[in-house]
């Protein structure tokens, strides 16, 4: 028979014991509930955020949902908070986002700034559906675009079939990747219809007002003249391209709705989550 341990050290096996115990219950407990989310978005006191589908504005009559919305508040609130805090020596603390600095808050400045580039990637989208890259400029196609593209990218991979780029895009990875995409084709297609025209004058007054691209003209070591050239009509079309689409993204026409209005007198910026649920 063997002896049972007494003194200080049965104390220590008996509090070990318990301690066991008691983590037992909170493992099984955690594992009943099931692997533990991120915390949810929450409204600010009297705004209710909008769902993912709920448009919050309309660009040139095409409905922006607040998931898009979304993906320019999460790539425009860095710029932001340096914005506010290189500026106005604004201080990033529980009012930051809702403290009027210059007349305006930093929520209202990040939306506006949201808006501008959603104005940009959507008339780049019009232009995609004119030049037949697209067959629409809504986000419901985009959606399902990104879903078919997912399925492709698992069914090579179960297939063994080497694929480029990620195993699956994100929302806003495939957002961005296809408007870098889109930007590269529309360059081409209007240099070739002429609504970009190349010619030698317009050229020459690129350079002039291009000094780091004038450089370039000249034949570097390794690339033919013919290349040195054809690399400056692409900076000159790109700059062309960039010039006509901020034009077009200043004039579109914007409707504000009532949920966007809401999130600007909100502090949904606060934590970055200023849709429902995602």
């Amino acid at each position: 028979m063997t002896e049972k341990p007494r003194g200080p050290l049965a104390a220590i096996l008996t509090i070990a014991a318990i301690l066991t115990a008691v983590l037992g219950i909170v493992v099984i407990g955690i594992a009943q509930r099931g692997p533990v989310s991120g915390p949810p978005a929450v409204s600010p006191p009297g705004v209710t955020l909008p769902s993912p589908a709920q448009t919050v504005a309309t660009i040139n009559g095409i409905a922006i949902p607040a998931r898009e919305l979304q993906i320019f508040i999460d790539k425009d609130r860095a710029e932001t908070l340096d914005h506010f805090q290189t500026t106005f020596h604004a201080t990033a603390d529980a009012n930051f986002w809702t403290t009027p600095y210059g007349g305006t808050t930093p929520t209202e400045h990040l939306i506006n700034r949201a808006l501008k580039d959603i104005s940009t990637s959507t008339v780049q989208l019009q232009w995609a559906v004119k030049y037949g890259l697209i067959p629409s400029a809504s986000y419901d196609s985009f959606l399902t675009g990104l879903e078919q593209e997912n399925k492709r990218r698992a069914k090579a991979i179960a297939e063994k079939t080497p694929i480029y780029g990620p195993t699956q895009y994100t929302e806003a990875n495939y957002f961005h990747y296809l408007n870098d995409q889109y930007s590269f084709d529309l360059q081409a297609k209007m240099r070739a219809d002429g609504t970009i025209a190349v010619d030698q004058p317009q050229l020459d007054d690129f350079l002039a007002t291009h000094p780091d691209v004038a450089a370039r003209a000249k034949t570097p070591a390794g690339e033919t003249r013919k290349d040195a050239t054809e690399h400056v009509v692409q900076l000159y079309v790109e700059n062309q391209y960039e010039a006509l689409l901020a034009h077009a993204a200043e004039t579109a026409t914007i409707v504000r709705t009532v949920a966007l209005t809401n999130l600007e007198k909100g502090g949904c910026a606060q934590t970055g989550e200023c849709v429902a649920s995602r």
